[in-house]
């Protein structure tokens, strides 16, 4: 659970340094579903991170009419997603928003 916070934490500063900050929700979510990091075999974006391994492969709590897990059943990475999904996980990752923690 911390190593995969602080990748996440760690994800996201690197990208709003490397590519500056988003400008609109657009952005953002492009920036939650492109930045990623290669952890062994496997590539994880933020969503990725957040949604399918600290959420238990949950789809994102966003309003979505199509909302859709992270990773399909079949996908090896879900051996590493939370069985006990933690509501406390929102205050650990810093999402790069004025409202989110300072990590």
């Amino acid at each position: 659970l911390a190593f995969f916070i602080n990748v996440y934490n760690s994800l996201t500063i690197h990208s709003v340094a490397a590519l500056g900050a988003p400008a609109d929700l657009l952005s953002r979510l492009r920036l939650y579903a492109e930045a990623s990091y290669q952890i062994g075999p496997h590539t994880y974006s933020l969503n990725d991170i957040e949604n399918g391994i600290l959420r238990g492969n949950r789809p994102p709590p966003t309003v979505n009419p199509f909302p859709r897990k992270p990773f399909p059943d079949s996908d090896p990475r879900m051996q590493l997603a939370c069985r006990d999904v933690d509501a406390r996980i929102h205050f650990a990752l810093n999402c790069a928003a004025k409202s989110c923690p300072v990590s």
